[in-house]
């Protein structure tokens, strides 16, 4: 359904999903859908519910009714029925793909505020099915997600890896959870987090996930001055279109000194280069997706190029100078921090963001002071 539905008289809205529930000669096209009974209160929800539940299983509708009751189950709490109805949904040939469950209920659509209750019915159906059956890794999969999205760190560390365990390998699902799982370690363990990152970019070279985890690995590579990690990479580095990872590579033969291959993959790096009107205002395009060229990159590149191109420098000087002088919009990471767990993992966080601003007010007052010596 679209947007145009939240206009819909609730008590028309009633009548048509009754009918829906109760008709037999309607399409097998899922006629109400969680987005449109959502916008109404809960009493009218468990209404329908209970209309849902009349509906036999050689009834045409069955499988509407059935999808209809695991859309709402959760915030209505009918824990007793999701753990007849999810066996039931799982048999269907269409949620027969492993982490499919999660095309039905969406956790990540509900208000935070009802994600604790989520995770205690994830608790009671965990202990209701047996480890190793699809029910079992479809719940706990809806559990991952929702302590993903909840910033739950501490408890992420110990649910992934017990969801890894039960995902088959060399499947898309597989390499996402892991690809979180690294991402999660590198906040307060970056040691464990390249051996994530190892794994899953040697494990993953089919995956959409591989350049991810080559991003992600590389990018704690540079952090660690593992250099010759990286010049190992060159072959895959040097090929990808998009010239992300080039950076990586021109800086690491800068600090093995090697100032030639330094100036070729540098200035190969920003040929990439894609200005923008608004806020990161300097990109490099993968796809539909922009990701932004970093400050503290830009410094490097500037201050290298001090030395052979002035004109590059001043360039990257005065993009610095363009991202880090205007106000700072930090509501996401704000949102993020309110949401995440006291703890080493929150405390860490918060460490690395104000070093990260102060480094950033330091690179921007040596921009000024260069830029005055640019033409």
């Amino acid at each position: 359904m679209n947007n145009k539905n939240i206009f819909l008289n609730p008590i028309l809205v009633i009548i048509a999903l009754a009918f829906c529930l109760r008709s037999l000669g309607q399409s097998n096209t899922v006629e109400f859908r969680y987005p449109l009974v959502k916008l109404h209160d809960i009493e009218q929800i468990d209404s329908i519910y209970n209309l849902a539940l009349s509906v036999s299983k050689s009834d045409k509708n069955y499988k509407k009714a059935l999808l209809f009751r695991n859309e709402n189950g959760w915030d209505l709490n009918k824990v007793e029925q999701l753990k007849l109805d999810i066996p039931e949904i799982l048999k269907q040939e269409e949620f027969s793909q492993i982490m499919s469950y999660l095309e039905i209920f969406k956790p990540f659509r509900s208000d935070p505020s009802k994600w604790e209750l989520y995770l205690e019915i994830c608790e009671e159906l965990l202990s209701e099915f047996e480890k190793g059956t699809i029910e079992y890794t479809e719940i706990l999969g809806v559990k991952s997600i929702i302590v993903l999205f909840a910033n739950k760190n501490e408890m992420a560390l110990k649910v992934l890896p017990e969801l890894l365990d039960e995902l088959p390998k060399n499947t898309d699902s597989y390499f996402s959870i892991l690809f979180h799982y690294g991402t999660i370690q590198s906040i307060g363990d970056e040691d464990a987090a390249i051996t994530t990152f190892e794994y899953g970019y040697k494990k993953s070279v089919n995956s959409t996930r591989h350049l991810d985890f080559a991003m992600s690995l590389i990018n704690l590579y540079s952090l660690h001055k593992k250099y010759d990690n990286i010049i190992e990479e060159k072959a895959y580095i040097a090929t990808q279109k998009t010239g992300i990872l080039l950076y990586f590579l021109g800086e690491a033969y800068l600090r093995k000194e090697n100032y030639d291959l330094a100036l070729r993959y540098f200035n190969r790096y920003m040929s990439h280069f894609k200005e923008t009107e608004d806020a990161p205002y300097l990109v490099i395009k993968s796809g539909i997706i922009d990701h932004p060229v970093r400050p503290e990159h830009l410094f490097v590149l500037a201050e290298f190029y001090s030395e052979v191109d002035s004109e590059k420098s001043c360039k990257c000087y005065g993009y610095i100078q363009k991202m880090i002088s205007q106000p700072r919009d930090d509501q996401f990471y704000q949102n993020k921090l309110a949401t995440m767990e006291e703890g080493v993992g929150k405390d860490m966080s918060i460490k690395k963001y104000e070093e990260y601003k102060s480094y950033l007010d330091d690179i921007l007052k040596k921009a000024n002071k260069n830029l005055k010596l640019c033409k």
